[in-house]
C-alpha cells in the first residue's frame, strides 16, 4: 500500500522509465535478500520491500503502456495477463523446479532483468518511430 501511496505523491515528476527502473531494481535487491540465510527479521524486510518495489511500480507500467500503445488495447490486457501470471506463475515454477527451491530467486531475477530490458528496448524503440 505504501508503493502506490508513494507512486501518487511522486506522480510523474521523474518521469515514468525510472520509477519503473527503480521498482525493478529494489525487486532484484529483495529477491537477492531471499537467496541468502535469513533471519526472520531479514525475511520480512525482503518480502515487505519486494510488496512495495510491485506496488511502486504498477502504476508506473500502466503509464507507460498507455503512452507506448495509442490505441489502449495494452492496459486493458494489464490487470488480466496480471492476475494469470499471478496464479501461473507459482504452478509453472512448481512444475520447472520441482522441490528443489534455490532455483526459484535464480528464475525470478532471470524474469526480472529480462523485463527491465523489455521496458527499456520499448521505450528505445518508440522514440525512435516518433522521432
Amino acid at each position: 500500500m505504501l508503493g502506490g501511496a508513494l507512486a501518487s505523491l511522486v506522480d510523474t515528476r521523474f518521469g515514468k522509465a525510472f520509477p519503473v527502473g527503480l521498482g525493478i531494481s529494489a525487486s532484484v535487491v529483495a529477491a537477492l535478500l531471499l537467496a541468502t540465510e535469513f533471519e526472520f527479521a531479514e525475511f520480512g524486510f525482503a518480502v515487505a520491500l519486494f510488496s512495495f518495489a510491485w506496488n511502486f511500480s504498477q502504476p508506473y507500467f500502466a503509464g507507460l503502456m498507455s503512452t507506448l500503445d495509442a490505441l489502449g488495447r495494452m492496459v486493458v490486457l494489464e490487470g488480466a495477463v496480471m492476475t494469470i501470471g499471478l496464479g501461473f506463475g507459482p504452478a509453472l515454477i512448481a512444475v520447472v523446479v520441482g522441490d528443489e527451491l534455490s532455483h526459484v530467486v535464480d528464475i525470478a531475477l532471470m524474469f526480472l532483468v529480462v523485463s527491465l530490458i523489455c521496458m527499456f528496448g520499448a521505450i528505445y524503440l518508440d522514440r525512435v518511430r516518433t522521432s
